[in-house]
């Protein structure tokens, strides 16, 4: 997709246009939680709209993403972080 806008997706810095298919990527194979729409596609972009209207996809969304926080963002992982870069500045 040349021309992207991430949508139902937070994100935390200014994306560089060629990083979107690896977010792209990241959020297809794990976390099911959004959607990747072309740029000035307003036709799909009312489709993905009306489809967040839908109770069980909201909630799907929301175990995918749970699973995903509570099995990547435990305290054992953060530790286990941590050490991985105190080991590799030492």
């Amino acid at each position: 997709m040349k021309n992207a806008t991430m949508f139902h997706s937070v994100l935390l810095k200014k994306v560089r246009h060629h990083e979107i298919p690896a977010l792209y990527a990241e959020c297809d194979e794990g976390w099911g939680a959004g959607f990747l729409i072309e740029s000035m596609d307003s036709g799909e972009l009312a489709e993905r709209i009306i489809m967040m209207s839908d109770p069980g996809l909201c909630w799907e969304f929301g175990q995918d993403a749970r699973k995903r926080m509570e099995s990547e963002f435990n305290w054992r992982c953060i530790v286990d972080r941590y050490l991985e870069v105190v080991d590799a500045i030492r």
